[in-house]
C-alpha cells in the first residue's frame, strides 16, 4: 500500500491552570474505522483510514493534560482488499499495513504534537535530543 493522502480534522489540546513539577508523558494511537473509499479525480478505490492520536500528561494518576489530533489517511495499491477484508472480521489490518499506518500518523502527528505542547508549556511528547557539555580539546559528539 501506498499512503497518498493525510488530513487532520480536528485538534483539541488543554491542560490544568497548575501543574505538578513530575509529570508522565504517554502516546497513543488508535485506528478507528477502515473503509473503502473512490479517488474520482484518478478512478481508483482506495482505503481510508481514520485515525486518533492522543498525547496524555498525567501526574500522580490523574490527567493534568491532553492533545487530541484526529484525522484520515488514503491508501492505494493492489494490497487494500486484505486490510479491508481484515477489519470487516477482525477490526485489524494486515501486519504490513498496520505499521505503515502507525509510523505515518506518529510521525505527522508528533511534529503537530510538539508544537501544540510547547504554546500550551507542557513537557514534549517525546524525549529530544541533547548536545552534552565537553571539556575544550575531546571529539566532538553532538548528539547523545
Amino acid at each position: 500500500m501506498n499512503i497518498i493522502g493525510f488530513s487532520i480534522r480536528e485538534i483539541r489540546a488543554g491542560r490544568e491552570e497548575n501543574i505538578p513539577p513530575k509529570i508522565s508523558v504517554s502516546n497513543n494511537i488508535k485506528i478507528k474505522n477502515v473503509g473503502e473509499d473512490e479517488i474520482k479525480e484518478l478512478g481508483k478505490k482506495c482505503v481510508k483510514i481514520d485515525y486518533e492520536f492522543a498525547v496524555t500528561y498525567t501526574s500522580q494518576n490523574k490527567r493534568v493534560g491532553e492533545i487530541k489530533i484526529s484525522g484520515a489517511l488514503l491508501g492505494i495499491g493492489k494490497d487494500i482488499k486484505k486490510s479491508l477484508d481484515r477489519w470487516k472480521r477482525e477490526k485489524k489490518l494486515t501486519e504490513e499495513h498496520h505499521f505503515l499506518v502507525l509510523n505515518t500518523v506518529l510521525r505527522r502527528c508528533l511534529i503537530k504534537a510538539m508544537e501544540i505542547a510547547e504554546d500550551m508549556q507542557m513537557p514534549a511528547p517525546f524525549p529530544l535530543p541533547v548536545v552534552p557539555r565537553q571539556k575544550l580539546g575531546e571529539e566532538t559528539k553532538y548528539i547523545r
